[in-house]
């Protein structure tokens, strides 16, 4: 029921989205395409570690590997003062620089104790606890600094 809603949701997006990622150029777009593959690596992780049966350790690994890298100073250079055009982002990236940089830091961080510990084999508890610090991440960056879906 949770993956069917899931899917429901991200096709009844997926047309806002095209349209906010088409007008965008630039380091907008660069920066919405970061995020698109940050939000892809996302789904992998919940898939494996909220619904299926027994995660796949490889899969967890890359998935959080690419966020780790992605979070690694590429994702607050793509947010220069004024790249507001067609943007989600709040003006509290620019006001409070500070914490979304602390929060992009601390994703990079999350991202790479799952990874490390998806590799080492680590246990489903201890994976899905890594992957809640990944989340809780995303998720209070979106809420202070995304417009809209939050």
């Amino acid at each position: 029921m949770k993956r069917m809603i899931a899917l429901c949701v991200s096709l009844l997006l997926a047309p806002a989205l095209a349209i906010a990622h088409g007008m965008a150029t630039g380091i907008v777009q660069e920066r919405m395409n970061l995020m698109v593959e940050v939000g892809d690596a996302m789904k992998v992780l919940r898939a494996e570690l909220l619904f299926a049966d027994t995660p796949n350790g490889a899969r967890i690994e890359k998935a959080a590997r690419t966020i780790e890298e992605r979070a690694a100073g590429e994702m607050t250079r793509l947010f220069p003062e004024g790249s507001t055009m067609h943007s989600e982002a709040l003006p509290s990236v620019w006001t409070d620089p500070a914490r979304f940089t602390t929060l992009a830091d601390d994703l990079r961080i999350h991202a790479a104790t799952l990874a490390d510990a998806a590799e080492k084999g680590a246990g489903e508890v201890a994976l899905r606890e890594r992957f809640d610090a990944v989340n809780g991440t995303c998720k209070a960056c979106h809420d202070d600094f995304r417009r809209g879906k939050n």
